[in-house]
């Protein structure tokens, strides 16, 4: 009789996990929006090229970044039906179909990185970074035609969301459309097809910082061009990473006491391009000094630029370099100053040739 209750209580305890298993939520999903390119914008001008061919080489090619979706404002990442280089040079053809003399070369996109956010300041601000190379065609050479490496931000009263897609099609097409109407000089240094996807990398090499791929002598770089030679002035100097609970961690650099120094006095950032004790490397900044990382070829640290701090309208500008020029900068900074826009920390990727920073995407 005891051996049958067991039995029975065997059955029941049986009978009440598979109850328990089956109430069970579903496995969480990540949440995905589709991005689509459906607004068409002409090529502005007489196109060179009557196709596009894309290279991406992003380390990461899964996504193109997220929006913030749902009352609750979670993640959903932004994401394409099909491969985002097939979209592309989709789209450019649309664009070339209502002109009426187009040229029969093909213009090439290194695709580096895309980076899209949506609320990344927790605000209604959203941005959208681009870094390509761009390469046209004359007969099997190419020609090296420019790089766009934009930081598009723009801001909204309302839903920033919506915004953020259509001006990222608006500004990929702005893009296509000013390369488009570009033509290399033959003069010009002409590459192969196969050399196009390693000219950034081949470039950089030329700089002795990239040829021991970031592993810099102990010192300080008070310039970019010392840095990029790793030839740094060997000053006795100190870095600190320090922990605040109010603030999180962070850097200070200071001389310490010496012979010619009777007591320890702390280093200007404004003053230093990069410091190096061995072991850490950091730069310089408006605000101080952050850590310098290198990875996958690049010099990478947070810097401050002009940004917009405030949902105040609709602006598209922040700061924006590479393909549109030192004078846009400057411009830029100046309608920060009038725009309740402020020095904002931004994710930042150093440019070799330029001696220069430029944003990729905020850091908070």
């Amino acid at each position: 009789m005891r051996s049958f209750r067991c039995f029975l209580l065997s059955v029941l305890f049986v009978v009440l996990c598979q109850g328990v298993s089956a109430q069970r939520p579903p496995k969480f999903e990540p949440r995905t929006r589709n991005f689509e390119m459906d607004k068409v914008y002409p090529v502005s001008g007489e196109s060179k090229y009557n196709r596009l061919r894309v290279l991406d080489v992003r380390v990461s090619k899964e996504k193109l970044g997220y929006l913030k979706t749902g009352a609750f404002n979670r993640n959903a990442d932004l994401v394409t039906e099909q491969p985002f280089d097939k979209l592309l040079t989709d789209y450019y053809t649309k664009m070339l179909a209502e002109l009426k003399a187009v040229g029969n070369e093909e213009l090439v996109m290194v695709l580096h990185d895309i980076i899209v956010e949506d609320r990344a300041a927790g605000q209604e601000i959203a941005t959208m970074f681009l870094d390509a190379d761009f390469f046209g065609s004359r007969g099997d050479r190419y020609y090296y035609l420019g790089t766009a490496d934009t930081l598009y931000e723009m801001s909204s009263n309302g839903d920033v969301s919506g915004k953020l897609l259509s001006g990222t099609v608006h500004k990929i097409a702005d893009i296509l459309s000013r390369f488009s109407v570009m033509q290399g000089e033959e003069g010009n240094m002409a590459y192969t097809a196969a050399e196009l996807e390693g000219k950034r990398a081949a470039d950089n090499r030329q700089y002795e910082a990239y040829k021991v791929a970031g592993q810099m002598k102990p010192g300080v770089y008070y310039t970019a061009e010392q840095f990029l030679n790793n030839t740094p002035v060997d000053t006795p100097i100190v870095i600190r990473e320090n922990t605040s609970t109010a603030s999180g961690s962070y850097i200070t650099v200071y001389y310490p006491k010496s012979k010619t120094n009777k007591k320890a006095r702390p280093a200007s950032a404004q003053d230093i391009f990069a410091v190096c004790d061995g072991t850490m490397l950091v730069c310089g900044h408006k605000r101080g000094f952050s850590k310098m990382t290198y990875e996958h070829g690049d010099f990478l640290a947070v810097q401050y630029f002009p940004g917009i701090t405030s949902n105040s309208g609709m602006l598209m500008g922040g700061a924006m370099f590479g393909l549109v020029g030192a004078a846009i900068v400057y411009a830029a900074e100046s309608a920060a100053n009038k725009n309740n826009n402020a020095n904002v920390a931004y994710y930042s990727r150093l440019v070799p040739g330029e001696k220069r920073f430029i944003p990729t995407k905020r850091a908070r």
